[in-house]
């Protein structure tokens, strides 16, 4: 985490680096789909799975990919 100006609005705030998070989830098919998103850790990019995909089941949770 970082403190930065925003050059248009001059307000200070708290950066946080965005990760990309992939994680396996089961369709309704019964069939597994590997999803990436992007999100700050892994509890919230589940949070956004959830939310995306309407609370599916994981076949394996969001982990950090390293580039």
């Amino acid at each position: 985490m970082s403190k930065l100006v925003c050059r248009r609005t001059k307000k200070r705030g708290i950066v946080m680096a965005t990760k990309l998070y992939k994680a396996k989830i089961v369709l309704k098919s019964g069939s597994i789909q590997e999803i990436t998103v992007q999100a700050d850790d892994p509890v919230k990019a589940k949070d956004l799975i959830n939310m995306q995909y309407g609370n599916p089941k994981f076949f394996s949770n969001p982990q950090e990919v390293r580039r």
